[in-house]
């Protein structure tokens, strides 16, 4: 299991394991790249429901060109 996804492609292999992460993707986490105009210090990570819900049409495109990446386990 990666502790950060960065590719659309990425995401969907991890979510094909479903079985094995079980209820863990609830609380996957969005860390936004500095270099990035969305970027917000204050606002650096949010969880990845809030994220699909602010860009529900260009989540996909958004991951690929690294305006941020998940991470599945807390960011260190």
């Amino acid at each position: 299991m990666p502790d950060v996804i960065k590719t659309y492609s990425m995401l969907l292999n991890y979510t094909g394991n479903m079985t094995i992460i079980g209820k863990e993707a609830l609380f996957w986490i969005i860390e936004y790249n500095s270099n990035n105009p969305d970027y917000n210090e204050a606002e650096r990570y949010s969880l990845l429901r809030n994220e699909c819900l602010k860009h529900p049409t260009d989540f996909k495109e958004r991951l690929d060109n690294g305006i941020y990446k998940i991470w599945t386990r807390i960011p260190y």
